[in-house]
């Protein structure tokens, strides 16, 4: 058993105040200040009468709990498999989502181009009709513009339903995975 000696003071005026054992932890601050006052009461003779409390290492929680007791995975684990299945997902359907998003961008610019509206006007309107926002803001005004913006709606519609989706077949994953 290894022990630690704690003197107090240098030279000629040191005096030996406690031996402790490695592995037990020293007393609160105030036990200190006591010990302390104590030694130089009684010339620096360490006190075998009381024994210091012993506190026990602490040990890893996985060790102390058995199988039958396992919680399960943490939240964060259960984060990470949801964002890893959520990328892995979008890259299978990533062609798929890249077509719906190009054709109502290319949608968008023809109603700009049939409305005589600027550029940034018509990708404003693609994306907030898309997403079935609609302010009303820009309305199309020709027949053929607004048969377009029809479809753009239900294109955003089928965009929309497709990544959420994915999000709940990742979240099934993540879960399914976790238990």
């Amino acid at each position: 058993m290894t022990l630690v000696v704690i003197i107090h003071g240098s030279g000629q005026s040191a005096r030996f105040l406690f031996v402790r054992p490695v592995g037990v932890l020293l007393a609160p601050l105030h036990d200190f200040r006591r010990t302390l006052r104590w030694a130089r009461l009684t010339n620096g003779v360490a006190p075998m009468r009381k024994p210091w409390p012993f506190i026990a290492p602490r040990r890893d929680p996985l060790q102390m709990r058995s199988p039958d007791h396992f919680r399960g995975p943490t939240r964060l684990a259960i984060q990470r498999q949801f964002l890893h299945a959520l990328g892995h997902y979008l890259l299978v359907v990533w062609p798929v989502l890249f077509g719906i998003l190009a054709w109502q961008l290319g949608l968008g610019f023809l109603i700009a181009w049939i409305e005589r509206w600027s550029l940034g006007d018509g990708v404003y309107f693609t994306f907030v009709t898309g997403l079935t926002i609609g302010y009303g803001d820009l309305v199309p005004h020709q027949p053929l513009s607004r048969f377009l913006a029809i479809l753009v709606g239900l294109l955003g519609t089928v965009l929309t339903g497709l990544i959420a989706a994915i999000a709940v077949r990742a979240l099934q994953t993540a879960t399914d995975d976790s238990t």
